[in-house]
C-alpha cells in the first residue's frame, strides 16, 4: 500500500469531494476540470502516475451523471454520434496504454501549445461558440473527423486534463454543435473512452481508491448541478464560453508552474 493510501484522513476525503466537485462541473460546463483535481492529488503526495489513474474514477461518476442529466433535459443529440464514438474509445485505449508504461511529466509543455491554442479558437471565433442552433449538413464519415477525434482519444487516454476542451473545440467547429448540446455530447464522449482507459490503469495498480472514490463523490454532485445551469440558463452558451477563457489560462499557469518544479 502507497503512503498517500495510508494517511488518508477525513481532511483528506473533505478535500477530495470538494476537489471533485469544483472539477465535475468546470469538465461538465467547459472542461479542464482535471486542471483542479490533478493538482490537488499531487498536492497530497500521490505520484503523478497515480494522479493520472485515479482522477479517472471521479472523471467517470460525473459524465455519468451530466450524461444523464443533460439526456433527461432533452439537449442530448444523437446525429452522428457513432462515428464519434469509435475512433475516441480506439484513441483512449491507445493513450491510456502509453502513460501506464511511460512517464508523461514531459507532456507538460507540449499540453501548454495546446491550450493556448484553443485560447486563441475561443477569443478569435466568438459567434461560432455561442450559436444556439445545431448544424444537420456535417459529414461525419470523413477520414479527417476519424483522425481529429482518435487523437483527442489519445490525448485523453494518455492525460485527462484539458481533453474536454479539446472535444468541445471539436465538437462545435468542426462537427458544428451549438455550445449546450456540444457539451451533452462532450461527457459522453468522455465516458466511453474513459471506461476503458480506467481499466488500464487498474490493470496497471495506477489507481488510489480512497482518493477516487471520494472526488467521485463529489464530481457527481458538480455535474449534476453544473448540467442543470447549461440546460435551464438562456444564456448558457455565453457562460460556458467565458468559463473556457477563464480556466484555460489557469491551466496553463498551473502547467508552466509545475513543468518549471520537475526541470
Amino acid at each position: 500500500m502507497t503512503e498517500p493510501e495510508q494517511v488518508f484522513t477525513f481532511l483528506s476525503c473533505a478535500v477530495a469531494i470538494l476537489a471533485g466537485a469544483a472539477g465535475g462541473a468546470v469538465n461538465t460546463l467547459a472542461g479542464n476540470g482535471s486542471a483542479i483535481t490533478l493538482p490537488m492529488l499531487v498536492f497530497f503526495g500521490l505520484p503523478w502516475d497515480a494522479a493520472n489513474g485515479t482522477n479517472r474514477v471521479g472523471v467517470v461518476m460525473g459524465s455519468l451523471v451530466g450524461a444523464s442529466t443533460f439526456t433527461r433535459a432533452g439537449v442530448f443529440e444523437t446525429r452522428g454520434l457513432p462515428w464519434l464514438m469509435v475512433p475516441i474509445v480506439l484513441g483512449g485505449i491507445v493513450g491510456a496504454i502509453v502513460a501506464s508504461v511511460l512517464d508523461p511529466k514531459r507532456m507538460g509543455l507540449a499540453i501548454v501549445v495546446v491550450m493556448i491554442f484553443m485560447l486563441v479558437l475561443v477569443l478569435t471565433q466568438p459567434k461560432r461558440w455561442i450559436r444556439e442552433d445545431s448544424s444537420a449538413q456535417v459529414n461525419f464519415r470523413q477520414a479527417s473527423t476519424f483522425l481529429t477525434f482518435f487523437g483527442i482519444g489519445i490525448y485523453g487516454g494518455f492525460i485527462q486534463a484539458g481533453v474536454g476542451i479539446l472535444l468541445l473545440s471539436a465538437l462545435v467547429l468542426k462537427a458544428r454543435y451549438s455550445l449546450v448540446k456540444a457539451n451533452a455530447v462532450k461527457v459522453v464522449l468522455v465516458l466511453t473512452f474513459t471506461i476503458p482507459a480506467l481499466a488500464v490503469f487498474i490493470y496497471s495498480d495506477q489507481v488510489r481508491w480512497s482518493w477516487g472514490i471520494s472526488m467521485a463523490a463529489g464530481q457527481g454532485i458538480g455535474a449534476w448541478l453544473a448540467a442543470r445551469f447549461a440546460v435551464n440558463h438562456p444564456r448558457a452558451n455565453i457562460w460556458i464560453r467565458r468559463l473556457l477563457i477563464l480556466v484555460i489560462p489557469l491551466f496553463v499557469v498551473l502547467l508552466l508552474l509545475r513543468t518549471g518544479q520537475e526541470t
